[in-house]
């Protein structure tokens, strides 16, 4: 019966990478079936309730979603506004409950196929783009129908445009402004999980693919958040660094440093520009809010008045959310990670990368949302889930062998 879950697993993994391919293609939204993800994984947790468990946190938390949901719906006359972020948890706590039966070594080898398969239809686009133009996919892809994210004619601000200058990547399978993040995603995935590979030779390629493919086809945001990997893997690096290394690790930064400023000037024409066109005009929106407004996100027909930039994600989800609204996701994925933090020394092998893995990939999505909503993409909705639902099975797996449970 332990094929059930790696069966329901490998649903969820097929589901992420076509629903965004599907609706763009039909420029028409299905993420209703994701719902039957949902249905799907409650039957099988049904069937095993006498072995499946809830806690009072995990009961607590979808008690507070369907309140806020009918405060929503019902009070604030805002209709489904708070579905996918409540989507996203019922997908994160019920995919838990199902993979939980599901060794680390097995979800490594699904986590590996589907990451593996983002990085092979990023490199098909890229040499499609470099080949023929994107004028195929502009035309099959694109859509600007409500809740459908279709491919975008994006501008690349690659090094070797002197070289090489296609269009910027979309990422086909996930939607526009997803091609860098699972870029980044993939390489934080693969980076010196190699050794430990059952096909190492494969993950060290799929790794420096996913590299190059940072370089080639970079964002502003990306840039960033690739810093960042990098100061947080030299800093968690307990090894004596020698002179030469650190020497090479500085360059190396600086550069990168430098490149991500020529972005930034050549887009935006300086920070100045960021935060006086982009940055207060969104904040200024909340000083013409109500406290009800404020706790709970303003109607629809407002929005697009009060808040008409929207370049910084998280500020919209406040605005949209509330701070009730956003609090109590974040406050969901923030205890878990927190939970999780007791249980460091305590995993290895197989579990311990996957866990580390898993929650480099969850911090860097929502980092993300410093500029992009890429986050509540059909599709990158799924991958977030799976990397959160392997983090929050790795807890309970542990609590349950301990009798903390």
């Amino acid at each position: 019966m332990k094929r059930i879950p790696v069966i329901i697993l490998f649903i969820v993994v097929f589901y992420a990478l076509s629903i965004s391919l599907l609706q763009s293609y039909f420029c028409k939204s299905i993420f209703i079936l994701g719902f039957f993800l949902l249905f799907l994984m409650s039957v099988y947790i049904s069937w095993k309730s006498k072995i499946i468990k809830f806690t009072f946190v995990e009961a607590s938390y979808l008690a507070m979603f369907f309140v806020l949901n009918v405060y929503y719906m019902f009070i604030n006359s805002s209709g489904l506004i708070y579905g996918r972020f409540t989507y996203i948890f019922l997908l994160i706590l019920l995919l838990s409950k199902v993979i939980s039966v599901i060794s680390s070594k097995e979800l490594i080898r699904v986590i590996n196929i589907m990451t593996a398969v983002v990085v092979i239809f990023l490199v098909a686009e890229y040499l499609f783009v470099l080949i023929y133009g994107n004028s195929f996919l502009i035309e099959n892809f694109s859509c600007n129908a409500a809740g459908v994210v279709g491919y975008r004619n994006l501008s690349n601000y690659t090094l070797f445009n002197s070289l090489l200058s296609p269009a910027g990547m979309n990422s086909i399978l996930l939607g526009a402004q997803t091609a860098s993040q699972m870029s980044l995603m993939a390489l934080v995935w693969f980076y010196r999980s190699y050794k430990s590979a059952s096909h190492p030779i494969l993950n060290k390629v799929l790794a420096s693919v996913s590299f190059l493919f940072i370089v080639l086809s970079p964002t502003i945001t990306t840039s960033f958040l690739f810093l960042i990997v990098l100061v947080v893997l030299g800093l968690s690096s307990n090894n004596i660094i020698k002179f030469r290394t650190l020497l090479v690790s500085f360059f190396i930064i600086s550069a990168l440093s430098y490149y991500l400023l020529e972005m930034i000037y050549s887009r935006y024409n300086g920070f100045g520009y960021i935060v006086d066109e982009l940055i207060m005009p969104q904040i200024h929106g909340f000083t013409n809010m109500s406290y009800n407004e404020i706790f709970f996100g303003i109607s629809l027909d407002k929005l697009p008045d009060m808040f008409p930039i929207t370049e910084i994600a998280m500020v919209h989800f406040f605005a949209i959310f509330g701070v009730v609204g956003v609090l109590l996701f974040l406050s969901f994925i923030a205890y878990y990670i927190f939970v999780s933090f007791s249980l460091i020394n305590i995993i290895d092998g197989d579990e311990k990368v996957l866990y580390f893995r898993s929650l480099a990939i969850v911090l860097l999505f929502l980092l993300s949302c410093v500029h992009y909503q890429v986050l509540l993409q059909v599709g990158v909705m799924e991958i977030f889930s799976i990397h959160m639902a392997c983090i929050i099975s790795i807890v309970a797996r542990n609590r349950e062998a301990s009798g903390n449970y």
